[in-house]
């Protein structure tokens, strides 16, 4: 997995930490010791910790979603560092190669990005999740179709909603806008949480033919453990 991650790192431009932002840094944007506290997931397939998603096959995430790295999501996305693309693109590249290789499964033949609102999209001044899409296309060698999911309506940021709040907000809120017959496609978000948009999202795929559904993202939230 290392290995993987060195060689992917070696073909990025360095730049300052954008944990600690020190001058002392790694070309993937990260100092060395940010870099290792990352809080990486065990390379492999991690369908268990999803299993309300019924209809999907496979689920793959980089990094757990900490402080650490909720900070890295909160600058890419709130704070308009959409420079973060290629380095969380090079980290989720990196699990993925080294996730396929060890549960030798077929890799998709289609990659979808979750769709943002035009509205958003128009406030935010870019599709975050497209930008990660674009570079995985390249890095991962799934191609990229643009547009292929869209969203039917405005609702209110999904971080702003509670559980039950994104499960009705989800239904029926996601369409796919071409055939998936006969593929085998990859579903990618920035972190999961509740799950609610990538269930609408796998049977708006489902719906259009995929003969298998994996979802990937950044970041995968632990579930709140109630005492």
């Amino acid at each position: 997995m290392l290995a993987t991650l060195s060689q992917f790192a070696n073909r990025l431009g360095a730049g300052q930490c954008w944990c600690c932002g020190t001058t002392v840094y790694t070309e993937l944007g990260f100092c060395a010791d940010c870099l290792q506290a990352l809080p990486r997931l065990y390379p492999a397939n991690a369908r268990r910790l999803v299993a309300h998603l019924d209809d999907i096959d496979s689920y793959y995430a980089a990094l757990w979603y900490q402080p650490l790295t909720a900070d890295l999501i909160a600058q890419y996305k709130f704070r308009h560092a959409r420079q973060l693309a290629k380095p969380l693109a090079y980290l989720l590249a990196a699990q993925l190669q080294a996730s396929y290789r060890r549960e030798a499964e077929a890799w998709p033949t289609m990659l979808l990005a979750m769709p943002m609102s035009l509205k958003r999209w128009y406030r935010r001044g870019y599709h975050h999740i497209g930008l990660i899409a674009q570079e995985l296309e390249r890095l991962v060698s799934v191609p990229y179709r643009r547009a292929g999911l869209r969203r039917l309506r405005e609702e209110r940021p999904q971080h702003q909603l509670s559980a039950t709040q994104r499960s009705l907000a989800a239904h029926r809120s996601i369409y796919c806008r071409i055939s998936c017959a006969g593929h085998r496609v990859a579903i990618l978000d920035d972190v999961l949480t509740t799950g609610a948009t990538a269930a609408a999202a796998v049977a708006a795929v489902r719906a259009k033919g995929a003969i298998a559904v994996s979802v990937w993202t950044v970041c995968y939230t632990a579930p709140t453990k109630r005492c």
